[in-house]
C-alpha cells in the first residue's frame, strides 16, 4: 500500500506569532527546511503547500501553491491530496517541528493491517481530533472540494461525514506522553519552550 508521500502545509498567516513563523530558525535552518529534512527520513516525496510558492524557490522538495487560498486547512489539504500520487498521505502543519517516527510507523502499520481502506487515520484528543500528524486518503478530494465550495472551513465538518479510523488519546500518549508530537508553535512563548526542550 502506498504511503510514501508527506504533505507539509505552510500557508498560514502567523497572526499569533507576530511574524512569519515559517522562517523561524532551528539548527541554522528555517523551520520549514528543518521539517522537510526530517520528513525525508520517513517519506520519499514531500509536497510543500503554500499561499505563495515564490517564498520557497530554493526548497528541497516540490512546492505547490494553494488552489484555494485564505481558507486554512481545507484548502491546503485539498491541494496536497490532488497533487499526490499515493493513496494515503501523511499531513503535517509547518509549525509542528516535533516529528515522532515511531508513531508514524505505528499509523502506517494500522493502515496496512486494516480490513479496508479508510478515508483517514486521525488521533483523538478527548472528544476533539488532531487534524495533523495524520494520514488522509485521496478519497477525500471530492468531499473537501464540496465543503470548500459550500463555505465550510473546518476539517472536522468533512471528517464526520467520512469513514475515518481513529487512534484514542491513551494509545497516542504511549508514544508521546506530553503530547509533544502534536504541539503547534503559535506564539513566541511556544517557540521558547520548544527550543528549551528540543527533540
Amino acid at each position: 500500500m502506498e504511503m510514501n508521500t508527506a504533505i507539509l502545509l505552510a500557508g498560514g498567516k502567523s497572526r499569533r506569532m507576530g511574524f512569519d513563523k515559517r522562517f523561524i530558525e532551528i539548527e541554522n535552518k528555517t523551520m520549514v527546511d528543518f521539517q522537510i529534512e526530517r520528513l525525508y527520513k520517513a517519506f520519499q516525496r514531500i509536497l510543500l503547500i503554500t499561499d505563495d510558492r515564490r517564498l520557497f524557490s530554493g526548497c528541497s522538495c516540490e512546492v505547490i501553491e494553494d488552489e484555494f487560498k485564505d481558507i486554512g486547512v481545507l484548502g491546503g489539504l485539498y491541494t496536497g491530496l490532488k497533487n499526490s500520487y499515493t493513496i494515503y498521505n501523511y499531513v503535517l502543519a509547518c509549525d509542528m517541528p516535533s516529528i515522532n517516527y515511531n508513531y508514524i510507523e505505528y499509523m502506517k502499520e494500522l493502515l496496512r493491517e486494516a480490513p479496508k481502506e479508510y478515508d483517514g487515520l486521525v488521533t483523538r484528543y478527548g472528544e476533539w481530533i488532531e487534524p495533523f500528524n495524520a494520514f488522509y486518503h485521496k478519497n477525500l478530494i471530492h468531499p473537501l472540494k464540496d465543503a470548500i465550495e459550500d463555505g465550510h472551513k473546518r476539517i472536522s465538518f468533512v471528517l464526520k461525514k467520512c469513514d475515518v479510523l481513529y487512534v484514542d488519546e491513551r494509545t497516542a500518549r504511549s508514544f508521546s506522553p506530553d503530547w509533544r508530537m502534536f504541539t503547534n508553535l503559535n506564539s513566541e512563548d511556544d517557540l521558547k519552550k520548544y527550543l528549551q526542550k528540543k527533540d
